[in-house]
């Protein structure tokens, strides 16, 4: 299966073969700015292996699965609302907060990273800030900082979105020094 084929031109014979080939493994074709990459279908462990994983296993495969279904980026812009990214956020903080000693908890404190910090800055194509003008923070990202600040003021998410709102607050929500360089800390 070609996950994403943004010209829809014909694929040719030869290639159309190695993509039955690659389905037969439980793999599809993925394009991404001019390239093509290899991945597994999204859920295939989580679906073949379901009964003999650990619950802890299943949570992390089924929230994997659930993002590859859903690509969050691309070409340096969102492809999904900012909401959406936070609710990533907030999954991925209290997993790595519940499952401390989880066998992959180095790639979802990864992922609780780069959401929140993109909550944060934005991308280079979807900025949280005002390309122009005085750099107001966008409104979605204003709403989103406060869902996290009243339903999750617990978790490391909403307290880094917190202080870094509150640095914004203090300008109007305008893009200043002091949040450039909290985000440019967070992302050392």
């Amino acid at each position: 299966m070609i996950n994403y084929n943004p010209d829809g031109k014909p694929i040719a014979k030869g290639m159309r073969e190695d993509l039955e080939r690659y389905e037969g493994c439980g793999m599809q074709m993925f394009f991404a700015e001019g390239s093509a990459y290899l991945m597994l279908e999204p859920g295939l462990v989580l679906d073949k292996l379901n009964t003999m994983l650990s619950s802890d296993m299943r949570k992390y495969l089924g929230q994997l699965k659930k993002e590859d279904e859903n690509i969050w980026a691309e070409d340096a812009g969102l492809m999904i609302p900012i909401q959406k990214v936070a609710e990533r956020a907030v999954f991925w903080d209290k997993f790595a907060r519940d499952v401390p000693n989880f066998v992959f908890i180095e790639n979802a404190k990864a992922n609780l990273k780069t959401y929140t910090g993109t909550l944060m800055g934005g991308l280079d194509n979807t900025p949280a800030f005002e390309f122009s003008g005085k750099r107001k923070l966008d409104p979605a990202y204003k709403k989103t900082y406060e869902w996290i600040m009243k339903d999750h003021p617990e978790l490391q998410t909403g307290k880094i979105i917190k202080e870094y709102y509150m640095m914004l607050k203090e300008t109007g929500f305008a893009s200043n020094d002091k949040a450039r360089k909290y985000l440019e800390r967070f992302w050392q």
